[in-house]
């Protein structure tokens, strides 16, 4: 296959600071870009000209670099490079100093070009690396798992990749809203994650050795536009944006072997 031409985005390269004129016409192309999302072949060359009139700008190199991806064949899309460049600059677009809209927006994008789902259904995100990912939600300061449709598909689907590799370790993580004492959060999550794992040995009691389960509290809180929480200098978990409560009472599936 083809070597990629990926524009130079995540390097640590010193940029000559650009001109108060310089950066005045780059924000000027980034704004005419914003209005360019159906067509990101013509967004593309209006974020060119801005990262060329200033590479500095932190919002261009994101975003130049997202609409980048999306010109891209879908087999492209998914190389190593491509999703490795990806995770990094989700972390640079929760730092932008532009509306919430836009970064949730912007950050919508990379998680759909990273295969991620949030309905809960348990998928692969990468196929090769044998990453899983659903979350099973809980009511309030409760422990009980409920039966649903998504319930059934979860531990079917588990039981399956099970059944086809006796040796697959799942590991279920529960966590919690930031109600409540940490301490008491912590022991809540771990019991979420119990009672996952209870009811898949429920239906195949022989798969107790596959399945780990650990409980992280308010440590991973689910934070609206899938921002990461961040630690504060007291040391408590907070989200840069609104908490989403409903969604950090959850039980996270991830595939470890």
């Amino acid at each position: 296959m083809k070597k990629l031409i990926i524009p130079i985005l995540l390097t640590n390269l010193i940029l000559a600071e650009c001109t108060p004129q310089q950066k005045r016409e780059a924000e000027m192309f980034w704004k005419q870009s914003t209005h360019k999302d159906s067509n990101p072949k013509e967004k593309l060359k209006i974020l060119n000209k801005a990262y060329e009139k200033c590479p500095s700008i932190e919002k261009i190199i994101v975003d130049r670099y997202i609409t980048f991806v999306y010109t891209l064949p879908k087999k492209d899309r998914e190389s190593k490079e491509i999703r490795d460049n990806l995770y990094d600059i989700a972390m640079r677009n929760q730092e932008l100093d532009v509306s919430i809209n836009h970064i949730k927006n912007n950050q919508k994008k990379i998680n759909i070009l990273l295969g991620k789902s949030f309905d809960g259904t348990l998928r692969a995100v990468e196929e090769a690396g044998g990453v899983y990912r659903a979350d099973i939600r809980f009511d309030y300061n409760s422990a009980v798992l409920k039966k649903s449709n998504l319930v059934t598909k979860v531990i079917d689907k588990i039981s399956s990749e099970i059944e086809k590799n006796p040796n697959a370790i799942f590991g279920l993580e529960g966590g919690a809203s930031s109600e409540g004492s940490a301490s008491y959060n912590k022991k809540l999550s771990k019991r979420r994650a119990d009672a996952l794992k209870k009811e898949i040995l429920k239906q195949n009691p022989n798969f107790d050795k596959n399945i780990n389960t650990s409980g992280v509290g308010e440590r991973t809180l689910v934070c609206e536009g899938d921002f990461l929480p961040e630690v504060d200098e007291y040391g408590e978990t907070r989200c840069i944006t609104k908490e989403d409560k409903e969604a950090s009472r959850r039980v996270t599936i991830r595939r470890e072997q």
